[in-house]
């Protein structure tokens, strides 16, 4: 599924993809976040077109990140971990990472972990 969602989103853009970002709360059947951070440039649109006697070039800004929530069922964390890393394989993934963090407004961590987290 997840795999597919990818897909189908790099189909429609046509852009190379620099990073995904899977978030959802440990709790079974939640919510999935999925975010998709594409590599390269795009004309900015918002720009005015320049005057038709220059040579300017139109401004090119970063494509923005795609995010797509999503409500697939699933029971357990490792089910959306396999299908994170069956999606990496096949596209081609070369660097991985897992992570896991708690909320931001966690009663009793420490300042170094809230500030952080603040950051993030």
């Amino acid at each position: 599924m997840i795999l597919y969602i990818i897909r189908q989103q790099v189909e429609i853009l046509r852009r190379p993809l620099a990073a995904v970002v899977l978030s959802t709360l440990p709790r079974r059947s939640s919510p999935m976040l999925l975010l998709l951070h594409w590599h390269g440039f795009a004309v900015d649109e918002r720009q005015r077109a320049p005057p038709a006697d220059t040579a300017d070039r139109p401004r090119r800004v970063a494509v923005p990140t795609s995010g797509l929530q999503f409500n697939q069922a699933w029971t357990r964390l490792e089910q959306l971990d396999q299908q994170m890393l069956d999606a990496a394989w096949q596209l081609g993934a070369w660097n991985l990472v897992r992570e896991e963090h708690r909320g931001c407004e966690t009663v009793g961590v420490s300042d170094s972990e809230a500030m952080a987290c603040h950051q993030a």
